[in-house]
């Protein structure tokens, strides 16, 4: 199954940005680490309609491309 999605980012020397109006798969994988879904339901708020509506920093790509997938 092929999935497709919209995000943008940028890399920094903190990490990585995920950019507003990026968007986030709504529904979370069961092989979702804990810690991710924290961070999911910690940025909550600023997902509306399955986009983000300010940019998020991340530690990592992995960890940005963990959270919108």
């Amino acid at each position: 199954m092929e999935r497709r999605i919209q995000v943008k980012g940028y890399r920094t020397k903190e990490g990585f940005v995920v950019c507003s109006g990026s968007y986030v798969n709504p529904n979370e994988a069961n092989s979702l680490h804990a810690w991710m879904s924290d961070s999911r339901k910690t940025n909550q708020d600023k997902i509306v309609d399955n986009r983000l509506t300010e940019d998020i920093s991340f530690s990592s790509s992995s960890f940005a491309l963990g959270f919108v997938a």
